[in-house]
């Protein structure tokens, strides 16, 4: 699955016994045959017909059809036909077993939205960058306190990830030290002694390239740019005090597959802070680095809902991520509350708490881009 979808899963993992679910028909109030009056019987009809000269074969009809102009024809609708439900859809299930409809070549249907993955002109991303040697989520409270960001304003740091910490940290270590894959971070420019000088920081996923020849060369994932040839991952403006490097707030969207299902992933208020070191090569590497976001409760129900439809129409053997969602008895990993004027706040028992505070510590090492995955 790769880190990609990690963060995902493990708050889709937490919340899916939150999901909306049926438990069962509902019980009517419809009273027992036995329980109808008995005054009901008067009305049946005698046992002997009355003689009223009208013999019974002189009241069957069978009359013929009438034809009508299609503007008087009423049709007839079948109340147990399921009816689609693709308001507001582009694309996906319609709930019926068919589509909302289809997406043009090079897009892909992703939350009931054509996302155009197909970008015409790749941009020149070749040169210094900064590539994941290590990524976990802070496990310690103190440690969250310390270094995650504070969005609640008590001087603390907020992640409420903490608690799912045994579950990700491993896998997470695993795909980065596997280097099958590669997690890239670059700053578009840089000024002389190593200086950030243009306020975009850009994030791609990237292959190691051993037959480019040169040390900690990886090519960039195509997957990494939209249609508007943007990163997904791009987070604005850079500012610098010293060493320490700071890169947002800002809003950060992109697709993601969870086992094959792709999902749109939104995290608002993203910001990365670490400390910035120059190397030989002008690749700027980022030290005790810290990625923080907000995922919230819309997001999250939409990424389950995505995930509950593509379990459904998938063959078997179902996806693995279709196991999580099964899981049930764990409470939801909500800890901020939205406050009416954009802020966050702590949740309180009178404040119900509709988002997550994500944090994900990190640490780089210098990396050249050698162009893009053909």
């Amino acid at each position: 699955m790769g880190i990609r979808g990690m963060v995902t899963l493990a708050a889709v993992a937490m919340f899916a016994a939150c999901s909306t679910a049926s438990d069962g028909p509902l019980a009517t109030d419809v009273p027992d045959v036995q329980d109808v009056p008995d005054a009901v019987t008067d009305l049946a009809p005698p046992d002997t017909p009355q003689d009223d000269g009208i013999a019974p074969g002189d009241l069957a009809m069978d009359p013929a059809p009438v034809d009508l102009p299609p503007e008087d024809r009423v049709e007839t609708v079948d109340a147990d036909a399921c009816q689609p439900r693709c308001q507001g859809k582009a694309c996906g299930d319609d709930g019926c077993g068919g589509t909302c409809g289809t997406c043009a070549e090079g897009a892909e249907c992703i939350t009931d939205r054509c996302i155009d993955l197909a970008c015409d002109v790749l941009p020149d991303v070749s040169g210094p960058a900064a590539v994941l040697a290590a990524l976990s989520t802070p496990a310690e409270a103190a440690k969250v306190a310390a270094t995650c960001h504070d969005f609640t304003g008590d001087g603390k740091g907020d992640s409420a990830m903490k608690g799912m910490s045994a579950q990700i940290n491993g896998p997470m270590a695993d795909a980065v030290s596997a280097g099958t894959w590669s997690g890239l971070l670059q700053v578009r420019d840089f000024a002389s002694g190593g200086s950030i000088a243009q306020p975009a920081l850009a994030g791609y996923y990237g292959r190691p390239c051993p037959e480019c020849g040169a040390p900690g060369a990886v090519r960039a994932d195509p997957a990494s740019i939209g249609g508007d040839c943007i990163p997904w991952f791009l987070l604005g403006p850079v500012t610098t005090e010293g060493t320490r490097f700071h890169a947002g707030p800002g809003t950060i969207s992109m697709p993601v597959h969870i086992s094959g299902l792709p999902v749109l992933l939104t995290l608002v208020d993203a910001e990365v802070t670490a400390t910035v070191e120059s190397s030989d090569s002008g690749s700027p590497i980022l030290h005790d680095g810290v990625f923080s976001g907000v995922l919230t409760m819309q997001t999250l129900e939409q990424i389950i809902g995505d995930l509950q439809s593509g379990c459904t129409a998938a063959a078997e053997p179902k996806p693995d991520v279709c196991a999580f969602l099964k899981i049930s008895g764990q409470e939801p990993p909500f800890d901020l509350h939205a406050e009416d004027d954009g802020t966050w706040s702590a949740k309180t028992k009178d404040k119900r708490g509709d988002a997550m505070s994500v944090c994900l510590a990190f640490d780089t090492t210098a990396a050249t881009i050698a162009g893009w995955v053909p």
